[in-house]
């Protein structure tokens, strides 16, 4: 089973996820037997809570976007909007997924968790790991049911080029213990690692592999780089144009290059990925969420999605931004304000209606091109003859 954001629950744990939120059990049995399409509120909230972060990865798409709109808002979510969020969202089982910049920098983040506890529903926290320690008494305390924690290096020098922090690998290590410590033999905060395959690690996977299971942490997700290409951006501002939809574009452009990862790297990335495969095979107690099957030298071209691909985001998730917007595909488009109505008002909108028109028209648009979305179900096609200019992404009349 998979909820929201997070990697593959086995069955004691998707059973422990049940009994804390009744309703979440039931849009999930409900979406099982009839589809996610016709939801008339979403399955989950991510709640941007802290404007900032105590990180400066280079390759942060999401930090990026946020610069981008410094002028429009400032500092972190007034607490009045999470709270309307938050009861809104428990009222219909909805995970609520607390996110930043860097959440765990929200002084009030054990309100946040106490709030959606007490609503019977699921938080979930993705963070860079390096104040969880400082944190951990409260994530235990309030009834964090997952803590995703984003790891891109396998040491001190690997993990201090991914957010240029020093000291930032053993503070991750000593938080993940504190967390484990304190939490004794109860099922939740479950905690789960986060690997994103980078121009640091894509080399040395494996190596990180080894790093996940010394701390005792048994699920991994990996996932590959998100990036967009010059070709991409233009095809994407004509689509906006053309249609009227596509904000913030939730990629890393990579200026001048059609990939992130040239082909020799590619193939040192999957000779480090057969290895990891291997360690995960003789361990046998580690569950890893990845594509295996993927092909890396097509996902690290200029290829494009093929339409086969799909992405559940529309029909799922909603994220709230600290002046109180409300939006899809992170900040790609916005359908309201939580100040000006409710997050259901937005959810079922013309604007919503007109953004799903758009999306099931087209199938796949320029900034789905290697989205966390369609991770999934990403399936990639074949470049036009003329490098794609043509008939990379259709753009509707």
């Amino acid at each position: 089973m998979r909820f929201g954001t997070t990697n593959l629950l086995n069955f004691k744990q998707a059973s422990q996820f049940s009994l804390q939120s009744p309703k979440m059990a039931v849009n999930r049995l409900h979406d099982l037997a009839f589809g996610k399409r016709d939801n008339r509120f979403p399955r989950e909230i991510r709640l941007n809570l802290a404007n900032r972060c105590n990180f400066a990865c280079p390759m942060c798409c999401i930090g990026q976007a946020r610069a981008d709109r410094e002028d429009e808002y400032l500092g972190d979510m007034p607490f009045a909007i999470v709270e309307k969020a938050t009861m809104e969202g428990t009222r219909h089982g909805a995970i609520m997924d607390l996110f930043g910049g860097e959440p765990t920098l929200y002084p009030h983040l054990a309100e946040v968790m106490r709030l959606v506890r007490d609503g019977r529903s699921l938080s979930f926290i993705t963070t860079n790991g390096l104040l969880i320690k400082k944190r951990a008494k409260e994530m235990v305390d309030n009834g964090l049911n997952v803590l995703l924690i984003s790891l891109d290096g396998w040491d001190e020098p690997s993990s201090l080029e991914r957010g240029k922090v020093p000291g930032s690998f053993a503070a991750i290590m000593d938080g993940i213990a504190e967390i484990k410590r304190l939490r004794g033999k109860r099922p939740f905060p479950i905690i789960r690692i986060s690997t994103a395959i980078t121009k640091v690690n894509y080399h040395s996977i494996d190596k990180i592999a080894h790093a996940v299971y010394d701390a005792g942490v048994r699920d991994w997700l990996i996932q590959n780089y998100f990036f967009a290409t010059d070709e991409i951006m233009r095809r994407h501002q004509e689509f906006k144009d053309r249609t009227g939809v596509g904000d913030k574009v939730m990629l890393h452009h990579i200026p001048g290059n059609n990939s992130y990862l040239n082909k020799t790297e590619v193939a040192e990335l999957k000779a480090s990925m057969a290895r990891t495969r291997a360690f995960v095979e003789s361990v046998s107690d580690m569950r890893v969420n990845f594509d295996w099957n993927l092909d890396l030298e097509k996902y690290y071209s200029p290829a494009p999605p093929s339409p086969e691909s799909s992405c559940s985001l529309p029909y799922t998730r909603v994220d709230v931004f600290p002046d109180g917007r409300l939006a899809l595909c992170g900040d790609g488009y916005t359908i309201g304000n939580i100040l000006e109505g409710t997050i259901e008002d937005a959810w079922n909108s013309e604007r919503m209606k007109e953004f799903r028109r758009v999306y099931e028209s087209a199938r796949i648009m320029p900034m789905c091109f290697r989205c966390c979305g369609i991770t999934y179900d990403l399936k990639i096609g074949e470049i036009a003859p003329s490098e794609g200019r043509q008939d990379l992404f259709p753009v509707l009349q």
